[in-house]
């Protein structure tokens, strides 16, 4: 994870997680957390701030079909699955917002996250 560190905002709880939701609502979101945690974020899926939510299994959980009706919500596997879908996901973010800002001409911010769409997807490497 020290690939994403300025990417990333760890929480303590569920409820951290909502205060910090709360506090900026400027920027996309990529939410981690177990699967027997997502219950608990329900109230999160309506925001449209929030990207995606990437539901880690447990391992009594691995071979249990998941019926997950929330087209946000990616199941993963393990730790190196989701260290690979956030990188691929917020690889994802800066593109889109990249070609948000060229739409609008603006090239140094457009390059910026094109940049940071390009370390995002370096980053993924290490997870494959």
């Amino acid at each position: 994870m020290d690939e994403l560190h300025n990417q990333v905002v760890l929480c303590s709880d569920i409820d951290d997680m909502l205060t910090k939701l709360s506090a900026n609502t400027s920027c996309k979101k990529i939410l981690m957390c177990f699967v027997e945690q997502l219950s608990l974020l329900q109230s999160s899926l309506a925001d449209d701030s929030i990207h995606c939510i990437l539901a880690l299994k447990n391992e009594a959980e691995l071979n249990e079909p998941m019926n997950i009706q929330c087209n946000k919500i990616k199941l993963v596997q393990d730790k190196k699955e989701l260290m690979r879908t956030l990188s691929i996901e917020s690889m994802r973010c800066f593109v889109n917002e990249a070609l948000q800002h060229e739409a609008t001409d603006d090239i140094g911010i457009t390059n910026l996250c094109y940049q940071k769409a390009l370390h995002s997807l370096s980053t993924t490497k290490s997870y494959v």
